[in-house]
This record gives C-alpha cells, sequence and structure tokens, in this order.
C-alpha cells in the first residue's frame, strides 16, 4: 500500500494502521479519514491543520496525490 508507505516516510512518527477487518479504528486511521474528508470536502484550512500536526511540509503534495486516488477510487 503505498499511502502506508508514504506516511511512515512522512512522519518521524510511527502510523499505526489496523489489519483490514478489525473493530475501530485506531487513532492515525481516524486522522487519516478526517484528512480524506477535509480533502474531499475541499476544506483548505482544516486539511491543512491535519498534516501540519502529522506530517513534514515535503512530504504534503505526494500525500495529496496518493488522497487524490484514493478519494477517485471510493468514489
Amino acid at each position: 500500500m503505498m499511502l502506508a508507505r508514504a506516511l511512515q516516510s512522512a512522519s518521524d512518527r510511527r502510523f499505526v494502521l489496523w489489519e483490514p477487518g478489525s473493530e475501530g479504528l485506531s487513532f492515525d486511521e481516524g486522522w487519516l479519514m478526517a484528512l480524506l474528508e477535509a480533502r474531499t470536502r475541499g476544506d483548505g484550512d482544516s486539511e491543512r491543520f491535519l498534516l501540519a500536526r502529522r506530517v513534514r511540509p515535503q512530504a504534503w503534495p505526494v500525500l495529496r496525490l496518493l488522497l487524490d486516488g484514493m478519494c477517485d477510487t471510493l468514489r
């Protein structure tokens, strides 16, 4: 999964992504869902806030590209 690898290299923190089918969401999965929702509704302020809390700025363009691909797939 490219997004998972990109997240790990985009931050000094370890992202926790649980196996598919697990009950509930990890904090990081909730963060990722909030980021996807902000991106989908065009809420740039929320998107920048969420990215700034977890990801180095130089990685933002790559993550945005991957998130856009994910949003297109989910539609």
